[in-house]
């Protein structure tokens, strides 16, 4: 399934009313691009960034919505990847949607909610 990036305003309204405190002003302000047809387009990062920041409650809303991104990362790749989108820990892509077991590169996969690939640069930061 491809990721959809134009949703209807009611649609924005049903993640507003799961949103956190922060989000809530951000979708407010998505509102202000609402076009005649009463939908609004998002960029791929701006979709992107709802999904990193959901929470397990929010997650299946967004997928209800947007649908899920296929993202395959080639086979040996190094991700950080997390059921939770909390605690993350590095997996091996296998070039198929999914990730080796235990940080090797051969062997059974299994699939994570969240990954992305590993960026030094831009490690992922728990704001408590």
């Amino acid at each position: 399934m491809s990721q959809k990036l134009t949703i209807t305003a009611n649609e924005v309204l049903e993640l507003h009313s799961k949103a956190c405190y922060n989000w809530k002003a951000v979708f407010v302000n998505y509102l202000t691009r609402i076009s005649p047809e009463q939908t609004i387009t998002f960029t791929q990062e701006e979709v992107h960034d709802m999904f990193v920041a959901s929470t397990e409650e929010q997650y299946p809303i967004l997928i209800k919505i947007f649908g899920k991104k296929e993202e395959h990362f080639p086979d040996g790749t190094p991700c950080l990847v997390s059921n939770n989108n909390v605690n993350y820990e590095l997996q091996y892509a296998n070039g198929k949607g999914k990730f080796y077991y235990f940080g090797r590169k051969v062997g059974d996969t299994i699939t994570w909610k969240y990954s992305r690939k590993l960026d030094l640069n831009n490690l992922p930061v728990n704001e408590y």
